[in-house]
């Protein structure tokens, strides 16, 4: 029997030894990923054991029995423990007081359960959101045009994070599209009746059609040709000119979001307000570590699969809206049309405030009219609006608890000299939440003098026309709604993770979380105090044991949250599939359920436009959070035309920062200068499903002769499945790095193989294996491997119940090869080990198998370390006899780095 020592943290924050029964039975199970259950982490945890209620427990358990102390121990919190095993460190990790057995009314025993220390996530965390995370106030900065086409372009550097938040082409509201194709006629009307189109200088005929979109360019108004009446009249659809203004025609309807760069076009295109912010997730998990006091290690959260990973910041539907009062000044007024302040000081208007003075001779009246055009989707927010001046400290007009579009006016009328007056007034919106509202400003002035009548009137808009009463993003609160713990499960889940404890006293890891992929988790056993594995065979008992099917699943299957978005519900309408998700089948089998890995993010489809003006490809990838009808308001230049802004599931992309070399996306807001509308944008943060661009190389052979062209397709994906890429408009031969290809295809297909078993075998392990195993250890037995599932261990009888898996045999060869960069002669080459589906390697012939990389090693090409996306390459001979009896060949490797230039030659063995 080995002894079990327990120590238990108090209140004081102190261990204290807890004394334990003589004769108690303690058995603890060990596991962390369960074949049955095989996208969930497990912890260690013991069954539930007694310990005394003797004078010292009670001390540490702060007597939990009596329900009358005040602040005693709090059962619902698990606290820190240590097991050894002989006083020996074994275990860290946390106790749970489950119940007290009384006897004569006196407490008698308490009942326990111990957990491993990773379950200390769940504990902390509880239902905490990501909105708690205080940490991300970092990230905060201030909500303008500039800062956003900063965002947009570059990305917004934070808290010492380059690119740490970016604004990327994903809308909430606005359709994009690009169309570079320009009016098809211009002029003046001559004609008096304002439902035609007339014109004297002619020339509809055959350019105009029916159908074709008429802009009146002197108020921005718009309608259709309804009937090309002649070639100088065109009847419209709506009434929208009189005589002396102008015109364009197009031969389409020029809606809002058309991304074309036009010099004179500041109306349509991209605004601030139509994109959302994104944050790095490795600040997420920084804020996690800060907030919980946590360390996560490895190096899964700084590899390119997480590096560029972003999460959305799409609390709510539509535009960036934030709950809580919002005050906003109508600011960057700036004059539009009528007379201006260079005529009249009356119209003094600068940015924010309308300053004018009364000068006290004749009769003069000064009025103001302020519309608020409130944008669709909320109109349903209550706000206020007033105008204060400044010099007599007064509201001089207000509306209270509005909503929807509203006007405030005011206005003073002087009927006889006075002493000179100065006024100065500004305009503020106050909100209970963000609202979006279009202020137009107009002024009217009126002078009486010497029976003489003088009327002037100037409107003024602000720049960019809508604006909005959030002034900061404080990134924390448009955050998705969503429990930081399934934050974390959903990134486990997704990249096939795992994490545990690192309670090696020695190591300079001690008490850090350790967070890698399987694959990563079951190579790097090597490190262990075992160098990865341990020879069971004398310590197990033969005579009895059991095998068992590994699983009793035929299906996997990896989903994301319903789609909600238009594109990502087309695809699954045209291919009856859900984008992005993937299903793994056994065929032939007549049993077996389906397990669900389900993850709590959304997977949205983008779309790379193409010019409707001529077909071209553009360099431009947008993502789209709408469904429903498409709706559009063809009364006005430019036209809207829209779906219904979504609510998404939380989600995430890679982002990419895409120059673009021609094809520029029309800005018509200010820039970060500021210059004035419109400017081009020539850079952006595109979303992408992949954590870079594929590419197409062209292949040339040791005689730089054309050999072929070879599709390099991202590394990482976040597919689940094989799709095409929307960015290359290619499905690499359905060879993408998808998801399940990069982080679960090994284990389960090697899970699934006809020849997997589970051994389940009693065994007597050492006290140096019981204390020193870990899970990815391999345990040897009678010269067969096997991977660990589950360790149950009965301390009292010092039984281990094992459940083992058999490792396979490779379905591959290692071979031995010299790669030279230089050369011919394999003693001046690097010896390499790497992978071949075939056992020999037969030169002379033109393909000779694929071989495979060895992921444990490092090969070297030309231009640094050989980045083996395709997990493959093919070796070729030159096509040149054999020289030496020791079948020495001459031959090249080929990479898909440095393919422009001759391959050095290289020479094997093969075999």
């Amino acid at each position: 029997m080995r002894q079990v020592v327990l120590y238990i943290k108090d209140k004081d924050n102190k261990y204290q030894l807890a004394e334990m029964f003589s004769d108690e039975t303690i058995s603890i199970t060990s596991k962390i990923q369960d074949v049955k259950e095989p996208d969930k982490i497990f912890t260690d945890f013991t069954k539930a054991f007694t310990m005394p209620a003797s004078k010292e427990n009670n001390k540490i358990l702060q007597h939990w029995y009596n329900s009358s102390i005040q602040d005693g121990f709090d059962y619902r919190i698990k606290k820190d423990a240590i097991l050894e095993v002989d006083y020996t460190p074994f275990k860290r990790g946390k106790i749970q007081l489950k119940k007290v057995i009384l006897k004569n009314g006196l407490p008698f025993s308490y009942s326990i359960v111990f957990y491993g220390n990773t379950v200390n996530l769940k504990d902390v965390m509880k239902d905490d959101e990501l909105q708690q995370l205080d940490y991300l106030d970092n990230y905060n900065h201030d909500y303008n045009a500039g800062n956003v086409y900063l965002g947009l372009q570059t990305g917004l550097t934070k808290n010492s994070v380059n690119n740490s938040v970016i604004y990327p082409l994903i809308t909430h509201t606005k359709r994009l599209y690009y169309d570079s194709s320009t009016h098809i006629k211009s002029g003046t009307t001559s004609g008096e009746d304002s439902s035609k189109l007339i014109t004297s200088s002619g020339g509809f005929t055959p350019a105009v059609s029916r159908g074709d979109y008429v802009v009146n360019t002197t108020n921005n108004t718009a309608a259709t040709v309804t009937l090309v009446e002649s070639g100088n009249q065109l009847a419209l659809s709506e009434d929208i000119f009189v005589f002396g203004q102008t015109y364009k025609i197009y031969k389409k309807i020029q809606y809002n979001g058309n991304l074309h760069y036009d010099n004179t076009q500041s109306e349509r295109g991209l605004s601030y307000v139509d994109v959302k912010p994104a944050i790095l997730c490795s600040q997420i998990i920084t804020a996690i570590e800060q907030k919980y006091n946590i360390d996560f290690i490895g190096n899964f959260f700084t590899s390119d699969s997480f590096s560029n990973l972003y999460m959305w910041m799409h609390r709510n539907k539509g535009g960036l809206t934030t709950e809580g009062t919002q005050t906003k000044i109508i600011g960057d007024l700036n004059y539009s049309s009528g007379a201006s302040g260079t005529t009249s000081t009356s119209f003094d208007v600068s940015d924010t405030n309308w300053e004018f003075n009364v000068t006290g001779e004749g009769r003069e009246k000064f009025d103001f009219t302020l519309a608020l055009d409130i944008k669709t989707g909320y109109t349903d927010v209550k706000y206020s609006v007033k105008a204060y001046d400044s010099i007599s400290d007064t509201v001089v007009a207000e509306l209270k608890d509005i909503k929807g579009d509203n006007t405030l006016s005011w206005g003073i009328e002087f009927l006889e000299d006075i002493p000179v007056t100065y006024y100065n007034i500004s305009w503020t919106v106050e909100a209970e939440s963000t609202v979006f509202f279009t202020p137009t400003l107009t002024l009217d002035y009126e002078e009486i003098d010497d029976n003489q009548t003088n009327t002037l009137q100037a409107v003024y808009v602000t720049s960019p026309a809508e604006i909005n009463t959030l002034s900061q993003i404080i990134v924390k609160d448009h955050l998705p709604k969503l429990k930081t713990i399934d934050f974390l499960t959903g990134i486990f889940k997704m990249f096939n993770l795992t994490a545990y404890y690192e309670d090696n006293y020695a190591s300079s890891n001690f008490g850090k979380i350790v967070v890698e992929t399987l694959d990563d988790f079951y190579t790097n056993a090597k490190n262990n105090i075992s160098g990865g594995s341990y020879n069971i065979s004398k310590y197990v008992d033969v005579e009895k044991s059991t095998v068992e099917a590994p699983i009793v699943y035929k299906t996997i299957d990896f989903k994301y949250k319903e789609p909600k978005t238009l594109l990502s519900k087309q695809h699954e309408e045209e291919f009856n599939d859900v984008f992005g998700n993937e299903r793994f089948t056994l065929s032939g089998l007549d049993f077996g359920k389906t397990y669900k890995i389900e993850i709590p993010f959304e997977h949205m489809k983008y779309e790379r436009l193409f010019d409707d003006n001529n077909g071209d490809i553009t360099e431009i990838l947008w993502g789209y959070a709408a469904d429903g009808k498409f709706d559009s308001d063809l009364d006005n230049y430019p036209a809207v035309g829209d779906y219904d802004p979504v609510l998404t599931n939380p989600l995430l992309f890679y982002g990419i920062r895409e120059d673009i070399s021609s094809q520029y996306i029309n800005w018509i807001d200010v820039d970060n200068i500021p210059n004035n509308p419109p400017n081009n944008i020539t850079r952006y943060w595109r979303p992408s499903n992949t954590n870079s661009s594929g590419e197409s190389k062209v292949l040339y052979n040791y005689n730089s002769n054309y050999s072929a062209n070879l599709d390099i397709y991202p590394e990482y994906t976040l597919n689940f499945d094989n799709e095409v890429d929307e960015w290359t408009l290619t499905d690499y031969n359905g060879n993408t790095n998808s998801l399940f290809r990069n982080f679960y295809g090994n284990y389960i297909r090697d899970l699934f193989d006809k020849r997997k078993r589970i051994l389940k075998i009693d065994s007597h392990l050492s006290q140096e294996i019981l204390i020193n195993h870990k899970l990815n250890d391999r345990l040897s037995i009678n010269n067969q491997e096997y991977t660990i599932n589950k360790i149950d261990t009965n301390f009292m009888t010092e039984k281990s119940n094992i459940e083992l898996l058999n490792v396979l045999p490779p379905t591959y060869y290692e071979i031995q090869l010299y790669y030279a960069f230089s050369g011919n002669t394999c003693n001046n080459g690097t010896l390499v080990t790497v992978y071949s589906d075939v056992a020999t390697i037969t030169f002379g012939s033109e393909t000779s198998g694929k071989i495979y990389a060895n992921k444990s090693l490092t090969v070297f090409a030309p231009n640094g370390k050989y980045g083996n996306s395709n997990n493959y390459d093919n070796w070729y001979a030159d096509g040149m006899t054999m020289t030496t009896p020791s079948y020495r060949k001459q031959g090249f490797w080929q990479s898909e780095f440095d393919v422009t230039v001759s391959y050095p030659l290289t020479c094997s063995g093969g075999g």
